[in-house]
């Protein structure tokens, strides 16, 4: 008997932008398979050149066999463990939608975005937080300053800087139809019908979520990164502002408004989240 196999969408975005606390939300849900940054697409990105003209043997690789194992390492990945749905996250997804909707025909994307000198702001935070660590982040770059961290966050390679560019590409090309795109604030200050559109968007029934008890345990990998606390969430959800402390010129260089904000672009400003363009 062959088993049904989960149906896989993407959480992806920006960084510090909520997707680990919703990802905290949606896996209180049985039917759903969630959680912070998974491997996959670091799995997927090492597997791709091998199925190239990198390997030698490429010419004994036909299409049906790169689809058959890069879909693979997903389905062996989460496994019979799995849900009815996975939602696999990493901020990097954006990057590979032709991938995605080619081995997942049906996969739909939620985007988390927040502005921006707010994301540079809690990573400020937590670097400040932890005066005793050198994180990858910012490439273990000990001697530098808010100014060099920014250039690290924002490079084109940066945790920030590629999946803007990343998100910037998806949002604006063809299958920007895919798009949920979920705003931070409005996440945290009004959960109930954030969590209302994606369901509807996922094509689910709705879960009554407990948003007073969530839990994400990824320690262990923050530690790894040399940044501890960044995927701590609180066990009830909610906005906890914080000024920012960032030099002028930098929040400038930061502010918006941002092309996902953008009347021409079909956003709902008044929602804060859309559907593409």
């Amino acid at each position: 008997m062959t088993l049904p196999k989960p149906s896989f969408h993407f959480l992806s975005g920006l960084p510090r932008s909520g997707s680990t606390v919703l990802s905290a939300i949606l896996k209180q849900n049985p039917k759903i398979t969630a959680g912070m940054t998974s491997p996959v697409y670091s799995l997927v990105s090492a597997v791709l050149p091998q199925l190239s003209n990198a390997n030698e043997f490429n010419a004994l690789i036909d299409h049906g066999a790169r689809t058959r194992m890069l879909r693979g390492l997903f389905e062996t990945y989460y496994d019979k463990s799995a849900g009815d749905v996975v939602i696999d996250t990493n901020r990097y997804w954006t990057s590979r939608l032709p991938l995605l909707t080619h081995l997942f025909p049906q996969a739909r994307f939620i985007i988390c975005v927040r502005p921006l000198p707010e994301i540079v702001q809690s990573f400020e935070t937590l670097f400040g937080a932890n005066p005793t660590e050198v994180s990858r982040l910012i490439h273990y770059d000990a001697a530098t300053n808010v100014y060099g961290r920014v250039e690290h966050l924002m490079g084109p390679l940066g945790i920030v800087g590629f999946p803007l560019n990343a998100l910037k590409e998806a949002f604006f090309g063809p299958f920007s139809e895919r798009l949920l795109l979920v705003s931070y604030q409005r996440l945290c200050a009004q959960p109930a019908d954030v969590l209302a559109g994606i369901y509807r968007f996922l094509g689910l029934e709705l879960f009554s979520h407990d948003l007073t008890a969530l839990e994400l345990d990824a320690e262990a990998y923050d530690r790894g990164v040399g940044l501890p606390g960044l995927h701590h969430i609180r066990p009830r959800l909610g906005l906890a502002p914080s000024p920012l402390s960032l030099p002028p010129d930098i929040v400038a260089r930061l502010a918006g408004p941002y092309f996902w904000e953008s009347p021409q672009s079909g956003s709902r400003a008044d929602t804060s989240l859309s559907r593409g363009r």
